[in-house]
């Protein structure tokens, strides 16, 4: 349900700006709980022409800039295309 920013991109993208302070604990498929602490608020996100402001978690990935939830891409039916190295 939740969407999700990697630490290292919002240090990137020089979004430091615009968090709030939250407190989340997130589940992840390996069973760990973590807890989250910061919302990057009004991300741009671009589907082809449309551009789209979406809060953002702040999560430490290490394979993924952005994981977008689910709920999100249903309401907006991106066309994503992806490589598998």
């Amino acid at each position: 349900m939740h969407c999700f920013l990697s630490t290292r991109t919002v240090l990137l993208l020089n979004l430091e700006g615009n968090q709030k302070e939250v407190d989340y604990r997130i589940g992840l498929t390996n069973r760990h709980v973590t807890k989250c602490s910061t919302l990057s608020r009004d991300v741009p996100i671009m589907s082809g022409e449309k551009r789209f402001l979406r809060d953002l978690i702040q999560l430490d990935l290490s394979k993924f800039d952005v994981i977008l939830g689910m709920n999100w891409l249903t309401a907006h039916g991106p066309c994503i295309h992806c490589q598998v190295s």
